[in-house]
């Protein structure tokens, strides 16, 4: 499997995505950057959601069906944007959450 940034930035827990504010939320219509794309990419992969198998820090509908998938499973509206619940739930991850 092929995965690899092209943005280049590992993944950290960087200050760039804060679940609170508005304006850092990933999605259709918000400010998507690359750091906060490739976040939600790898936190996707990491719990079995493949964005796809070149995490390449671009928001898309490929990303936006992985995000669906992992609300849905996970009790949550699944909207497609990463908001407050859905990057909560992304980070706090465990055996506890829905898998499909």
């Amino acid at each position: 499997m092929y995965l690899r940034a092209k943005c280049g930035n590992p993944y950290t827990a960087s200050p760039s995505f804060d679940a609170d504010e508005v304006h850092t939320w990933v999605g259709d219509g918000y400010t998507n950057t690359s750091d906060r794309v490739y976040q939600v990419q790898y936190d996707l992969y990491k719990a079995g959601y493949n964005p796809s198998t070149n995490l390449d820090c671009l928001w898309g509908s490929t990303t936006r069906s992985a995000v669906m998938s992992f609300q849905g499973c996970n009790s949550l509206f699944p909207g497609g944007d990463v908001g407050k619940s859905t990057r909560g739930a992304m980070v706090d991850f465990n055996n506890s959450l829905a898998e499909c």
